[in-house]
């Protein structure tokens, strides 16, 4: 037997189960092999091992008694019940396993019925025990009936079957896995015995095994390779690629293909792979690679030089094509260096090469012989010297006799090296350089190229390797380089060709329009670049096709006319409208020249000038001066508007003035009230209409504030109800978190009265009105842009009808002041002009969509405000007056309105200093003893403005308040029309509320 329990067996766990079992039935267990080594023991009672295995001559009397009870239960294969000499009662269960008997379970340490204590006192006395903490110790034993000792002893023997099958399932394995070394080694013999590359490869692409053959032809030891992948060695594809192809193998069973594997030196071989998938062991891949590199160079040199005719003989320049022939031989070959050398001048330089490193070509690229004055050397016969084996090839000198050389003149070697050591008398190179050698060269073959009988280059392969070449190969390569030299004639005649039609084109490419030639049949021979915008095909499609092709039916029919006439020897010359491929029109003006050859048209000559640019502009100068003569209008209207506005508020500002001073002195009962209430209306109707000039021609001052439009808006709905009546519902629907605005609040005062009055207008019985605002983003990066171009943040007011609506001609006029649809008598034509003067100032936007019957939306969007500056207090309206006690100076170079205006300040209690010019007033402010409180006005007068006055008056008092007043504004006083915050402005008309509150405003 060459195995022990312990061989079979898990030992820590069956000391583990041994532990469990005794917090179970609390009785001593112990498995022993038939040594008397205890392999695992749980439980043993202190009378055992403190008394009867402490000392030695009971120790071996308890070991021989185990030996001889073990030796039993293996004989008789079957359990027993037993008591110790020592006094002691267990049972003994043998584990068996394959017929061998390899340990026993000792089960008990007990008594199965009250103990004779005088057997112990004597047992102690026999061994030197301390007697009474002995019969201490065998009172402690615990006492079991037999029935209860025999079903722990069945428990055991189940135990003992178990510890028996687990360790027949080990042998088991054991004799399984020595026949499996033993067949592994069998085919290990076989593998590495194998001529070809023998692989084994798992799931993953592992190498599990490689025969010495494959070794040897990668180039790795059976170590190294044993650490790798396929996807190491694989040179073909990639991973992807090599997984699946291994599934497709899976599927398939085996697979047959050519590949290339990666050597350890770098270089890359050629196989044949013949692979077979074995599912079993988790699945494998057994693989026989045959070494194919000789056959595939030799297939690739057939085919190289099939290339390089083909490669030689298509139509381009040469440098191209030499190029292409060196990677093509650099290819097919493998070699690490592939190079041509060409006659230039006096010298061979490399014309083209591939894998040369730079200071080999520094050193070698010139092969000249020089003198030490740097003189180039010539033989007596004239000819120029060339040095190294180089030379000798080209100077064709080569010895036919050396096996360095060929009859063809070509030198080659598999092993450079040793030249580096032959003595100089017996070197067959004539000044050598050695540069190839030194680089590491080993494989070197230089051909010569023949051109009409005479050397004219070199083409020159190199490699590191030894053994790249063969004489086959070299005869192949002396092939490739005489068709070489021929096609360099045949090139050199095809590029003068070339060029000429090369000048041709760039000539005709660089005209501004198609150039053209077509023969008799209409079949195009001849075709510029500047085609293929008109017609969407390059000139090598148009050349070939007939007219019909190229232009299709309808525009042949319409040119056939020219056609015949050109065709005939009459030259053409015609506009022609075209449609190109992308759906743009474009417009031509077209020649045909017949090409005459003894006075017979055989074709014509096409150019063809784009005049579209030239079209456009004429058609965008007619509509430019549409534009011209209708800004000139509007410019004509608007400072006729501002002239009026100026010149009229002056006298508004008179009647206001006077017709409400007399208002405040008559009594409201008395006739001339109502006469006079009237006067008033009328006034005021006539400001508004000129606020409305004004506006439209953005010359009306405003005073721009932080709005909440929501807020503004709200505060107009009361007057907007009443202004479109009961029998139309107003909507409002105001937008939540609404960003903020900056103007002028009265101008959105504006805005919506007029929208809405347009709307109730357009409603003719019971209808609505919806008005909603909105924030609106628009960002070109996410093609939101207002159709307008504008990007940005803007606040929307939206004001929406469900009137009669308008056309597209109506929507087209609209903005245009005096522009009107209602009947005569009921509208200015000014409303919409207004608002979009307002919109305008304001650097906002406006739409409108509308169709007839389907209503109108008008869409007005003002630039988000993103300052820090408070909303503005909305206007709180007041009937009192506010009266004061400052000084004024009132400036005002109107007597009719210096009058009125001095009369209303000294009925509110102001103390008034007139003065009706500039002058006056310095005058005045010079001579006043007292303070002047407040500076009042105007803005244009003779001989100075209003803000040079109050900047003159400043120095005499230097808090002195200012108060400009103006019938419109100007550049003087703000930029556009626009106030600052610090300027303080009244415009003209004003009534006595709006004065007196404007006074405080300033003064407080």
């Amino acid at each position: 037997m060459d195995y022990t329990l312990k061989d079979l067996l898990d030992i820590p766990g069956l000391q583990a189960l041994l532990d469990s079992l005794r917090a179970l039935h609390q009785l001593a267990s112990s498995v022993i092999d038939p040594e008397g080594t205890i392999l695992a023991a749980s439980g043993w009672q202190r009378l055992c091992t403190e008394y009867h295995r402490a000392h030695p001559p009971s120790r071996q009397k308890c070991i021989e008694n185990e030996l001889r009870v073990g030796s039993q239960a293996g004989e008789s294969l079957m359990p027993v019940i037993h008591r110790c000499p020592m006094g002691l009662e267990y049972a003994v269960t043998p584990i068996v396993i394959e017929g061998e008997h390899l340990a026993n379970i000792f089960v008990g340490q007990i008594f199965t019925s009250s103990p004779d204590e005088s057997y112990f006192v004597r047992q102690a006395r026999q061994f030197g025990f301390d007697e009474d903490a002995y019969l201490a110790e065998m009172r402690n034993v615990p006492i079991f009936d037999e029935e209860t000792l025999h079903s722990y002893l069945a428990l055991f023997r189940s135990i003992a079957n178990m510890l028996a099958e687990q360790g027949l399932h080990v042998l088991r394995q054991r004799v399984a896995n020595e026949e499996l070394r033993k067949s592994e080694k069998r085919h290990q013999t076989i593998l590495q015995a194998a001529l070809g590359g023998l692989c084994t490869i798992d799931m993953q692409g592992r190498l599990l095994e490689v025969n010495e053959a494959y070794c040897q032809k990668i180039g790795y030891s059976r170590q190294e390779l044993l650490t790798m992948s396929i996807f190491d060695l694989e040179a073909a594809e990639t991973p992807t690629m090599t997984s699946a192809h291994m599934r497709k193998i899976m599927e398939d069973g085996e697979g047959h293909f050519e590949s290339r594997h990666r050597c350890k030196d770098g270089s890359v071989i050629d196989v044949e792979v013949n692979v077979r998938y074995c599912p079993e062991d988790g699945g494998q891949f057994i693989a026989f690679l045959r070494n194919i590199t000789e056959r595939k160079r030799a297939e690739a040199l057939h085919r190289m030089g099939q290339d390089i005719l083909l490669a030689l003989n298509e139509n381009e320049d040469m440098k191209e094509a030499i190029q292409r022939v060196l990677g093509l031989l650099r290819s097919a070959t493998g070699v690490d260096a592939v190079g041509i050398r060409l006659q230039d001048g006096d010298d061979f330089p490399y014309f083209y090469q591939e894998g040369f490193p730079p200071d080999f070509l520094q050193k070698e690229d010139s092969i000249v012989a020089r003198n030490k004055d740097g003189g180039v050397c010539r033989d007596s016969c004239g000819n120029v010297c060339l040095e190294c084996t180089c030379g000798m090839v080209i100077s064709g000198s080569t010895d036919h006799a050396n096996p360095l050389f060929t009859p063809g003149g070509s030198a080659w070697t598999n092993d450079s090296f040793p030249y580096l050591k032959v003595p100089a008398d017996q070197d067959p190179r004539t000044t050598p350089r050695d540069e190839c050698i030194h680089q590491g060269y080993a494989s070197i073959a230089l051909i010569p190229i023949r051109a009409k009988g005479r050397i004219v280059g070199l083409l020159q392969l190199n490699d590191r390797r030894k053994g790249r070449f063969t004489r086959e190969g070299i005869e192949a390569l002396e092939d490739i380089a005489k068709n070489i030299g021929e096609a360099m004639l045949r090139k050199q005649a095809e590029e003068k060709l070339v060029a000429s039609e090369r000048f041709l084109r760039m000539l005709t490419n660089q005209l501004p329009g198609m150039v053209g030639y077509w023969d008799r049949d209409l079949r195009c021979r001849f075709a510029n670049d500047a085609y293929k915008e008109w017609f969407g095909r390059s000139p090598e499609q148009i050349i070939g096709l007939t007219v019909q092709e190229l232009m299709g039916e309808e525009l042949f029919r319409l040119s056939e006319p020219y056609i015949r006439g050109a065709l005939q020897g009459e030259p053409q010359n015609f506009e022609r409208e075209l449609v190109k491929p992308n759906g743009e029109t474009g417009y031509t003006w077209a020649q045909y020249i017949p090409d005459m050859v003894n006075d017979k048209a055989i074709g014509f000559f096409v150019l063809i000038s784009d005049v579209t640019e030239l079209k456009r502009a004429e058609q965008e100068k007619a509509a430019l001066e549409v534009q011209l003569m209708q800004a000139q209008k509007m410019e004509s209207v608007g400072r006729l508007a501002g002239g009026v506005a100026h010149d009229f508020n002056n006298m508004l500002s008179v009647i206001l003035g006077h017709t409400e001073m007399a208002l405040l002195r008559i009594d409201p009962n008395q006739p001339t009230y109502a006469s006079l209430r009237e006067i008033d209306k009328a006034a005021q109707r006539s400001a508004d209409l000129t606020r409305q000039l004004l506006g439209f021609a953005r010359q009306q001052t405003v005073s721009p504030k932080v709005l909440n439009l929501n807020e503004s808006i709200s505060g107009l709905l009361t007057m907007l109800h009443r202004l479109i009546g009961e029998n139309i519902r107003l909507q409002w629907q105001p937008a939540a978190n609404l960003w903020q605005v900056r103007m002028d609040s009265s101008q959105i005062d504006q805005i919506m009265a007029n929208l809405c009055v347009n709307a109730h207008d357009a409603i003719a019985d019971v209808g609505e009105i919806i008005i909603e605002t909105g924030n609106c983003t628009f960002d070109e990066r996410d093609g939101t842009i207002h159709p307008h171009g504008a990007v940005g943040d803007y606040v929307r007011i939206r004001v929406s009808d469900n009137g009669s609506g308008m056309d597209k001609e109506t929507r087209a006029h609209i903005f245009e002041p005096f522009f009107t649809t209602k009947e005569v008598g009921k509208g200015t034509g000014l409303g919409l002009a207004t608002i979009y003067g307002i919109v305008k100032q304001n650097n906002g936007l406006i739409d409108v969509a509308s169709e007839p019957d389907k209503g109108t939306t008008f869409s007005i969007y003002l630039p988000r405000f993103k300052g820090s500056e408070e909303p503005a207090t909305p206007r709180t309206a007041t009937s009192s007056f506010n009266r004061g006690n400052e000084t004024v100076l009132l400036v005002e170079d109107e007597p009719a309105i210096l009058a009125m205006t001095t009369e209303i300040l000294t009925q509110l209690g102001y103390a008034v200093l007139q003065a009706p010019t500039p002058t006056e007033a310095l005058r005045i402010g010079c001579e006043h003893k007292g303070e002047i409180h407040l500076l009042m006005t105007d803005v244009i007068m003779p001989e100075m403005n209003g803000r040079e006055l109050a900047k003159s008056l400043s120095q005499f008092y230097p808090r002195i308040r200012c108060l400009y007043m103006s019938g419109y504004t100007s550049d003087i006083i703000s930029p556009h029309g626009v106030l600052n915050d610090s300027v303080h402005f009244l415009q003209k008309p004003f009534d006595f509320t709006t004065l007196s509150l404007k006074l405080r405003e300033v003064l407080d």
